[in-house]
């Protein structure tokens, strides 16, 4: 699993080892297995068992590893897309007509649905935080990380990058794999009491769900379970905030979409092995009922 790499001691130290720290590993996929490790240790050992609590505390270490590599990684993919592509100026001529068009009569009114979503965002974007330092910084206490929201561009960041760094589905293998292990580390943090720990592995599984699962459905699901967590150690702005960034719709329309092709896709398939098995067993039915008639046929003939 690991490319352990020998650490050679001074000379007058009396042997080598191959020891290896949490720090020194930078492959999602290598830190996703070890999470998965120790968190299926912790819940094999049980409660009583005195590695439990190590197991647990590895695990969430493993966690916090991961989103420092990937929000290190994302910040590196940011600034190198950043000096590419300088940043664009807005003449004064297409300012005026862009400011035309917005002012002409003839363009069609918003629909109030639209409108009340925009009103939506605009109240989430003014009840969120202000970030404090860079975009990739991560949260450094409980309250940074009860107000957490991973910040678009980082999410953008994920599908351009394919390093081994990434958070993307080729570092995540199993996305619905890793979500349930998360779910139990959360559920054995809880027994040690270390609930604050949970907050950093829901907002990793957050970002499982929207950007490698694309499920938005899945992602409100975590929200909530933050503003939970948030309403459990007395956080109630950052409680309030997740609340209100879930939607309205628990199925939003591009899912649903999405689901209903599924399920034709599947109905058409279904209907495809039933033709084939029937198209397999029609021909001998049809060589019977020919034996049937030419025996009927020859009876009449010789009568």
């Amino acid at each position: 699993l690991l490319h352990l790499k020998p650490r050679t001691k001074s000379l007058d130290s009396e042997d080598t080892s191959n020891e290896i720290t949490v720090g020194d590993l930078r492959s999602v996929k290598q830190l996703e297995a070890l999470l998965r490790a120790h968190t299926l240790m912790a819940v094999i050992s049980g409660h009583g068992s005195p590695s439990h609590e190590q197991h647990c505390l590895m695990a969430y270490a493993f966690v916090m590893r991961i989103w420092q590599v990937v929000l290190s990684s994302a910040g590196s993919v940011l600034k190198a897309s950043a000096k590419a592509s300088p940043p664009q100026v807005v003449t004064p001529k297409k300012q005026g007509k862009k400011d035309a068009k917005q002012s002409s009569p003839t363009s069609p009114p918003r629909k109030d649905k639209a409108s009340k979503d925009v009103k939506q965002v605009q109240s989430l974007i003014k009840e969120k935080p202000k970030r404090k330092g860079p975009i990739e910084a991560l949260p450094a206490s409980v309250e940074e990380w009860a107000s957490y929201d991973c910040p678009d561009e980082i999410r953008d960041s994920f599908k351009q990058d394919s390093s081994s760094c990434a958070m993307n589905s080729y570092n995540i293998l199993a996305p619905t794999r890793t979500l349930y292990y998360l779910d139990l580390l959360v559920k054995e943090l809880k027994t040690i009491l270390c609930i604050h720990l949970t907050l950093p592995v829901l907002h990793l599984a957050e970002v499982i769900a929207h950007d490698v699962i694309e499920s938005k459905s899945l992602s409100d699901l975590y929200h909530l379970r933050i503003s939970v967590v948030c309403l459990d150690l007395k956080l109630y702005q950052a409680s309030t905030y997740h609340e209100k960034a879930v939607s309205e719709v628990f199925i939003n329309e591009v899912e649903q979409g999405r689901f209903r092709e599924e399920i034709t896709l599947k109905k058409e398939k279904e209907m495809q092995t039933k033709q084939a098995e029937f198209d397999c067993t029609q021909p001998g039915d049809t060589g019977q009922h020919k034996e049937v008639v030419t025996a009927k046929e020859q009876i009449l003939e010789l009568n």
